[in-house]
């Protein structure tokens, strides 16, 4: 598991330009490793706090012992039981974080997202640009922060 915090990164304490882009947000993936190359931009995109996780178990185990505001991980590609495991990990969680999900293989939204309302996913596909990973991952962020904010009502 690959961690980076905002402490590891040098950049200011303000919101991207366009002032979209949650500064605190916390952001968990799921990149096997035969996608990092691919999503490489992830890092560039996420301003707040990132932790990669290379196995489902992983993902799970940080997901038990944390709270994130988006998670991020790929269609198509993991085994029925890893998409079992994650279908029962994320619809047990009282708050889940946002998903945004990304096609390797430019594949259809998985049987994954049938736990998941609506307004809970966002998709990205090639190419896996900086800009358009940030835009999915702040659209996730501020969809979390909506969630959160009602659940407190």
């Amino acid at each position: 598991m690959t961690s980076r915090t905002t402490k590891d990164r040098e950049r200011s304490n303000t919101p991207g330009e366009d002032n979209t882009t949650p500064r605190d947000s916390s952001v968990i993936a799921l990149i096997r490793r035969d996608d990092h190359e691919l999503m490489g931009e992830l890092f560039v995109a996420v301003e707040g706090d990132l932790e990669i996780c290379i196995a489902v178990e992983g993902f799970i185990d940080r997901c038990a012992k944390s709270q994130y505001m988006v998670a991020v991980l790929p269609v198509g590609v993991l085994p029925e039981r890893h998409r079992a495991l994650l279908r029962g990990t994320l619809g047990a969680m009282s708050l889940r974080p946002s998903l945004v999900m990304y096609s390797p293989n430019g594949d259809a939204v998985s049987p994954l997202t049938a736990i998941l309302d609506a307004g809970d996913l966002t998709v990205v596909v090639r190419p896996f640009t900086a800009e358009r990973l940030r835009e999915a991952v702040t659209r996730a962020a501020n969809e979390f922060e909506e969630r959160a904010k009602r659940r407190r009502c």
